[in-house]
C-alpha cells in the first residue's frame, strides 16, 4: 500500500510510524529528495541496522518508497500527500 491510499486507509499505522522522532526526521530528511541510505545513515549519525529498521517501518507503513540499484538502496517520499503531512505536522507544531 503506497502513499496517500495508506494515510486514507491506515492511519493508525502511518501515525505510529510518524510517531517516533528518528522516522519523522528521515522523512523530513526525505523532503530534499531521494537519498542513499548511507546518507540517511550519516545524517542521523546512528547505526545503518537501526536506521535500517526505521526506513523499513517507514515502508510499510506506505510513506516511503525503496529503489534497488546494485547493492544501493534509496529512499524516497512516497508521494504528494506525505509532503502535505508534514507540512501539516509544522504548522500544527508552530501553534
Amino acid at each position: 500500500m503506497q502513499g496517500s491510499s495508506a494515510i486514507r486507509k491506515r492511519p493508525v499505522e502511518v501515525l505510529k510510524a510518524v510517531a517516533d522522532p528518528c522516522r519523522l526526521r528521515i522523512l523530513k530528511l526525505l523532503k530534499e529528495g531521494e537519498l542513499c541510505v548511507c546518507e540517511i545513515v550519516a545524517a542521523l549519525d546512528r547505526r545503518q541496522s537501526s536506521t535500517s529498521h526505521h526506513l523499513s517501518v517507514l515502508r510499510e507503513a506506505g510513506l516511503v518508497r525503496e529503489r534497488k540499484d546494485g547493492k544501493w538502496s534509496y529512499y524516497r517520499i512516497s508521494d504528494g500527500a506525505v509532503l502535505e503531512m508534514l507540512k501539516q505536522a509544522e504548522v500544527l507544531k508552530r501553534k
